[in-house]
């Protein structure tokens, strides 16, 4: 009386999932002289009573197709599988924060970051727009070494590793800090002895240069001796 075959499945382990939102229709391929009974995980479907199913959701998916009035059936079931709405799986990127006067950064930096606890293979594109993204086009060819001149948001495509392609899309903002300027000193010779005057927020005396060395605080007096002093300007990103 003939046979249904409905493959070998829409799974994660044959990378053929299907993404949120989307829809399958099983097709028995029968005809009107069978009747048919649809299941989901074993729970009998009520009212679908067709020789197709279209299916939404993660489940394994059973028909028992009966001959005319005999008590000749068939049956086949199968797994059907479904990512979960990925916008809501993949974190939002931290932003990145760069000197203004940085030239080139890192953009695949928080990857694993918006990947925190998921599990399976994905791919990210970076695009310079949303419609560059939406359209497939301008693709930034070199996130790890991307130029860049001012603040900016980056569009962050991430996609499934499967045969259907399901994605997320983020912003990652790059955000410029400017690099502080130390205060200058002209060199003092004193006889007595010398005491550090204040210094404006952030900004700190070292005896090594790049906050390096012996720390200094304004007001300390310094005694006989030469002394190399540094200024230490950050505002906690650059200096």
């Amino acid at each position: 009386i003939g046979s249904i075959d409905f493959g070998d499945g829409l799974t994660f382990e044959n990378d053929k999932a299907l993404c949120f939102g989307d829809s399958y229709v099983l097709n028995t391929g029968l005809g009107n002289e069978f009747t048919f009974k649809w299941y989901k995980n074993d729970q009998l479907i009520p009212n679908e009573v067709s020789a197709s199913l279209t299916v939404t959701e993660t489940g394994t998916y059973k028909v028992e197709a009966n001959f005319g009035d005999t008590e000749c059936s068939i049956e086949s079931s199968v797994l059907i599988e479904f990512y979960t709405n990925l916008n809501d799986v993949v974190k939002n990127p931290e932003k990145i924060i760069v000197c203004d006067d940085s030239e080139n950064i890192d953009l695949t930096i928080r990857e694993n970051g918006m990947l925190d606890g998921i599990s399976g293979n994905y791919v990210f594109k970076y695009y310079p727009t949303l419609i560059d993204l939406q359209n497939g086009s301008n693709l930034i060819t070199n996130p790890t070494n991307f130029s860049i001149t001012g603040p900016t948001t980056v569009f962050v495509k991430v996609e499934t590793s499967g045969e259907n392609s399901c994605h997320a899309v983020k912003e990652l903002v790059i955000e410029f800090l400017p690099v502080p300027t130390p205060v200058s000193f002209d060199n003092r010779v004193v006889c007595d002895g010398f005491i550090l005057p204040a210094l404006p927020v952030g900004q700190k005396y070292f005896s090594e240069s790049g906050g390096n060395g012996t720390e200094y605080t304004a007001g300390q007096k310094l005694g006989k001796g030469e002394y190399q002093i540094y200024v230490y300007a950050s505002n906690k990103e650059c200096f």
